[in-house]
């Protein structure tokens, strides 16, 4: 049996039509505000696992930096002495290889996915501003890396030109030199870039924006080793 149910009975007076009116309208707004509390509350959720996932690369990325800070050391250290050595005397030249010369990319695969997604505006503005430079010395950090690797072609070039590099001639050697100076120049931007993201990582972990004054003073001090590789 189908239910009929009689049409709502219309309104006798202004009175009334308007209190129809009013309900409808009060449940409209109530619907919305609901709606806009629980997408807030999802905003909410979704902003904060963005802000862990950016944290836990934060932590994994301190670990990669002091790796990279290990080979920095090491490989400038050798370009050095192998500067040294085929200055003193290039016809008895043997290279010194490098005991620890891989270097790692940091992550940041969450703050990608974030901005590609368009979720960078549910992170609190300070949050989203220190990993905004985070994620640009991570890039710069692959670019450098990049630039090392072909720093460090142009020395294998030459050391391979012959069967001995002790076969080189005057202006192969000249040449070499000039290249492992390269080479080593290119640590030393690394070594800067890796400084500058070791100062923005560590202020991203503990939620403090540094000042133009203190960037200034980071970069000075961090100018300051990109010269010269560490003493042992």
């Amino acid at each position: 049996m189908i239910d009929v149910h009689p049409a709502p009975e219309a309104a006798h007076s202004v009175r009334e039509f308007l209190i129809h009116i009013a309900t409808i309208v009060i449940g409209i707004i109530i619907a919305i505000g609901l709606e806009q509390a629980v997408e807030t509350i999802h905003h909410r959720h979704q902003g904060e696992r963005i802000e862990d996932a950016l944290r836990d690369e934060a932590l994994t990325n301190r670990r990669l930096i002091r790796y990279d800070i290990d080979s920095v050391n090491a490989v400038r250290r050798n370009i050095r002495l192998n500067m040294t050595n085929l200055d003193r005397d290039g016809k008895a030249f043997v290279p010194v290889p490098p005991p620890h010369d891989t270097f790692l990319p940091f992550i940041n695969t969450a703050w990608i996915a974030a901005r590609n997604n368009g979720l960078i505006t549910l992170l609190p503005n300070q949050v989203a501003a220190s990993y905004w430079r985070v994620n640009f010395l991570a890039d710069a950090m692959s670019g450098s890396i990049t630039s090392l690797a072909d720093a460090r072609k142009k020395v294998n070039s030459l050391l391979y030109l012959h069967a001995s590099p002790s076969q080189l001639t005057p202006e192969e050697r000249t040449a070499l030199l000039h290249a492992y100076s390269d080479e080593d120049q290119e640590i030393g931007n690394l070594n800067y870039i890796l400084t500058g993201f070791d100062f923005m990582n560590e202020a991203a972990l503990s939620g403090h924006i540094p000042s133009i004054a203190e960037v200034a003073a980071e970069s000075q001090r961090a100018q300051q080793t990109e010269a010269q590789p560490p003493q042992p």
